[in-house]
């Protein structure tokens, strides 16, 4: 068992879930668990569904031990998933994004799988979110490049990235992504590309990986609002790479999974939340000159928003992309807001 996890669990308030109802259920002959609203039976509105998978020779009942997303408070509506992998290469479970063979096992279809069964005893969205720790941050990755089609968005936590998993994909769809990592990672370390796994996956600095995600990632979302995400996270800054792709680095943390709950200590678990609430605003935004609620109209909210993005330096209002914030910006804004919404 390794180390650098063990010591995860002692720094971490382990909660008990709250009003969540846990099931334990198997599809293809693989297990699950599945932590749904007590009320799921009498719902009608579809629910949002966040797989969330566990690091290489760990299981789903460890990561849920360690993880507890279900336990936040973000999590009232949201169906939290601990899928178990599938028989690692050399120990435990894993996923096949992370064998450095590349052969597959399966692993992608199970996830969808269990999606489809989730769906046949509550009402869910057309769209599921995933998330991942370790090797469960690299499968999360393979996942966007084969199914980003049926994924409302990625969060990927200390991925054993490797950016062929990137441009060899299909990525049939723009998502969501958000990065976290630590700057103390001395397994896959974000700052200097180097790490103890680097043998085999060959990752380099998680800036310019972001870049690669980015150049396959492309699109035009609504201003995502990142205040909730990064209180969650402990002030730390999230970095737009483009509207539809950021990273975040965590200073301070090694390779665990942080669930800290004082203020000012990240907790993963509810950034992963924040965040999802974040691009489901960003999603009921008009055009780019809707900053703020209520999303749908353009009104002094925004115009003050803008304001106060602007004056910040926030890249969301960047709309030149130049990295300059001057009267060319300034010009982008009044231009959208008085086109108004469609």
């Amino acid at each position: 068992m390794n180390v650098f996890l063990i010591a995860a669990a002692s720094v971490l308030f382990i909660g008990s879930a709250q009003a969540h109802e846990r099931l334990d259920r198997t599809v293809d002959g693989r297990s699950y668990l599945a932590y749904l609203p007590e009320d799921y039976a009498t719902r009608t509105e579809p629910m949002q569904v966040l797989l969330a998978l566990h690091p290489a020779t760990f299981d789903a009942e460890w990561f849920q031990n360690i993880a507890r997303i279900e336990a936040e408070d973000a999590a009232e509506d949201v169906i939290v998933i601990y899928p178990n992998g599938s028989p690692a290469v050399t120990v435990g479970l894993s996923w096949d994004a992370a064998d450095p063979r590349g052969i597959s096992r399966g692993d992608s279809e199970f996830l969808l799988a269990v999606v489809e069964d989730i769906a046949t005893i509550a009402p869910i969205r057309s769209k599921f979110a995933i998330t991942g720790f370790s090797a469960g941050a690299l499968m999360t990755y393979k996942m966007l490049g084969e199914h980003g089609d049926v994924l409302s968005a990625a969060i990927p936590y200390a991925a054993y990235f490797n950016d062929n998993v990137i441009e060899m994909s299909d990525w049939p769809a723009t998502v969501p992504v958000m990065h976290m990592h630590g700057t103390d990672d001395a397994r896959v370390n974000p700052v200097t590309g180097e790490g103890d796994a680097d043998s085999l996956y060959n990752f380099g600095i998680l800036s310019d990986h972001m870049q690669v995600v980015a150049g396959r990632n492309a699109s035009e979302l609504g201003q995502i609002e990142y205040d909730a995400v990064e209180t969650a996270l402990g002030g730390a800054e999230v970095v737009s790479v483009n509207d539809a792709t950021s990273y975040v680095l965590l200073d301070g943390i090694a390779h665990y999974w942080p669930r800290f709950l004082v203020e000012d200590m990240p907790n993963a678990s509810a950034a992963v939340l924040e965040f999802l609430h974040a691009i489901s605003n960003a999603s009921e935004s008009c055009s780019g000159a809707d900053l703020a609620e209520p999303f749908g109209e353009l009104d002094f909210f925004d115009i003050s928003a803008f304001v106060a993005q602007f004056s910040d330096g926030d890249p969301g209002v960047d709309f030149t992309g130049d990295g300059e914030f001057d009267f060319f910006d300034v010009s982008a804004f009044l231009a959208m807001y008085h086109s108004g919404c469609p």
